[in-house]
């Protein structure tokens, strides 16, 4: 097990800078801070990955592919917005669904016009970006939108040991993207067309799967930030 990890990290070099750095600024403050190296630490900072994680990872998707997605803040405020405003009426894992499905769907559409008429995803994320405010704006009918039943907020933020549901399920998020990127025969062509899109289309490998899953998965990690963030609080605003 100790050679293929260490074999696994030779073949990644830049995985292993950046864990090497995350675990010596982790050291140092656990050094030089008494009260950092504490259970209570560490289940906030899981909590902040919960959310700041599932940003960075859509955005290492989208760059992998040789893309970027800046509608990622908008469409996590409207599935926010669209978990607390119907969570009352029809219940948490109803209106979660709902938001998770239509922050996907926003990937799949703007996957589907970058791929198949060949716009700049720069130019049609920021549009996109104004376009989803304007709508979560709609939906929260212009104020903040809040919960009446606060016993979902406290599941959410829930201890177990260092972790909360919300990190639990993100880091399984987490771990089924890597499986996907590193194992199936999707994941590698991401890599290709990232890397080198002109060979990778020469080589047989279409534009359109790719770009589609990519955004897919962007809007799906956005839906499920914004979500996380809307119940967690118990409120939501388009402008948030």
């Amino acid at each position: 097990m100790f050679e293929k990890t260490k074999k696994w990290l030779t073949g990644n070099p830049d995985l292993a800078f950046a864990m090497l750095l995350a675990c010596c600024v982790y050291g140092y403050f656990a050094i030089t801070n008494e009260y950092f190296m504490t259970g209570r630490t560490t289940f906030a900072i899981m909590e902040r990955f919960a959310v700041l994680g599932l940003v960075g990872l859509a955005l290492t998707l989208c760059i992998i592919a040789g893309e970027i997605d800046l509608s990622i803040g908008s469409n996590a405020a409207l599935a926010a917005v669209i978990v607390v405003r119907f969570t009352d009426s029809l219940g948490a894992p109803t209106a979660l669904l709902i938001a998770v499905l239509i922050s996907t769907s926003i990937g799949i559409i703007q996957g589907y016009f970058i791929a198949y008429l060949r716009i700049r995803a720069i130019v049609l994320t920021v549009g996109t970006l104004m376009l989803l405010r304007g709508v979560a704006l709609f939906v929260a009918e212009e104020k903040t939108v809040m919960l009446t039943d606060f016993r979902i907020p406290d599941f959410i933020t829930k201890y177990f040991y260092y972790f909360s549901p919300a990190s639990i399920l993100v880091i399984l998020v987490f771990m089924l993207v890597g499986f996907f990127m590193s194992y199936t025969r999707y994941g590698r062509e991401i890599y290709a067309i990232g890397g080198a899109r002109k060979e990778a289309l020469a080589s047989g490998i279409d534009l359109k799967r790719p770009m589609i899953i990519v955004f897919a998965i962007s809007g799906f990690c956005a839906g499920l930030g914004g979500v996380i963030i809307g119940l967690r609080s118990g409120t939501a605003q388009a402008l948030g």
